[in-house]
């Protein structure tokens, strides 16, 4: 008769076993990626901003905005400054928008050291919804505003003008709920 082994493991308890060590937190995995990002992002979107301001924003109250159509009857660049956040909400209220911008920050950065190691995806995503919330954060502190100057239309029907440092937080979130929906966060 033969005795088991107390510690030998089943099947299924390797699989769970495996299973726990790519769901362990990753901490610092890829953070020289994440922090290219993060530096790159924050300088394209100061940059553009910087460049922006400097071609687009009118030398005096009697100018009119000046334009650049890029796409003609769907995109074009013009300067805006944005009081608020998103859609313009919140407008007036730079403080409270920029320790959000803190705030969200920091969770996302705890989140960030939470995820697997092997998820690369979700924390490229998170530098990205970083630097773009850090991004707007900096013109916040700088102007008292942000700097937009994408703007998207048709017609007459003009989405809100918006900045690199807006796309990076949209694209940041769309991978974020992506990865999410197939059960990787």
């Amino acid at each position: 008769m033969e005795s088991a082994d107390p510690k030998a493991k089943t099947p299924e308890q390797e699989q769970d076993g495996a299973k726990a060590v790519d769901q362990a937190p990753g901490m610092w995995a890829h953070w020289p990626l994440c922090l290219g990002i993060l530096v790159g992002g924050l300088a394209v979107d100061q940059l553009s901003k910087i460049i922006a301001k400097s071609a687009l924003e009118p030398t005096s109250a009697f100018e009119p905005f000046p334009t650049v159509s890029i796409i003609p009857g769907l995109f074009q660049l013009r300067y805006a400054e944005n009081t608020g956040a998103a859609f313009s909400m919140l407008t007036g209220n730079v403080g409270l928008l920029a320790l959000i911008s803190v705030c969200a920050a920091a969770g996302l950065t705890y989140w960030w050291t939470r995820l697997p190691a092997k998820e690369l995806l979700g924390r490229a995503a998170l530098s990205m919804v970083v630097a773009g919330a850090v991004g707007n954060l900096i013109d916040r502190a700088l102007r008292g505003y942000v700097v937009d100057f994408f703007d998207a239309y048709w017609r007459t029907s003009h989405f809100p003008v918006f900045n690199v440092a807006d796309s990076m937080i949209c694209i940041g979130v769309g991978v974020l709920l992506l990865r999410t929906w197939q059960g990787k966060l």
